[in-house]
């Protein structure tokens, strides 16, 4: 009877850091993706979401009408709902801009009239940083945030 309940606890304790780390890794991960993204008005970096569960996110968000200039990056932070302790299931992150598809290879050597390099990130950015090893460490330091706060 010992053994079931203290097998029971650990399963609920796993589950809870299970839980946590989610949270934390979907924050992590998207601040890294506006960080890491294109950016000239904005509505890109604004168009991250993050939703429970394995999920669609359609393209809903037109783009804000192009400026002349990049505008300043102010880079909001990521809006993750609260994992289920119990039943943990994970998140879907994506982006709800239209332009998504051109953002994630967005050019990296375009330049304007005057030559300045416009406000663009290199080309393959978004799969560099899933394939190439960005996430992997930001994975990693979210399993070092919460097992440094369960000390």
């Amino acid at each position: 009877m010992a053994r079931r309940k203290l097998g029971d606890q650990l399963k609920a304790f796993v589950r809870e850091k299970a839980a946590e780390i989610n949270e934390v890794a979907a924050a992590k991960i998207v601040n890294e993706l506006k960080n890491e993204g294109p950016y000239w008005t904005g509505s890109f970096e604004q168009s991250w979401e993050v939703k429970s569960g394995k999920t669609d996110i359609p393209a809903i968000y037109d783009s804000l009408p192009k400026t002349p200039r990049p505008q300043p990056r102010e880079i909001s932070p990521a809006n993750v709902p609260r994992e289920n302790r119990r039943n943990p299931r994970g998140y879907t992150i994506g982006n709800a801009s239209k332009h998504r598809a051109i953002a994630f290879d967005a050019p990296g050597t375009d330049r304007n009239a005057a030559g300045n390099t416009l406000n663009y990130v290199p080309k393959g950015w978004f799969n560099r940083f899933v394939e190439g090893g960005p996430m992997v460490l930001v994975l990693g330091a979210a399993v070092d945030e919460v097992a440094r706060k369960s000390k």
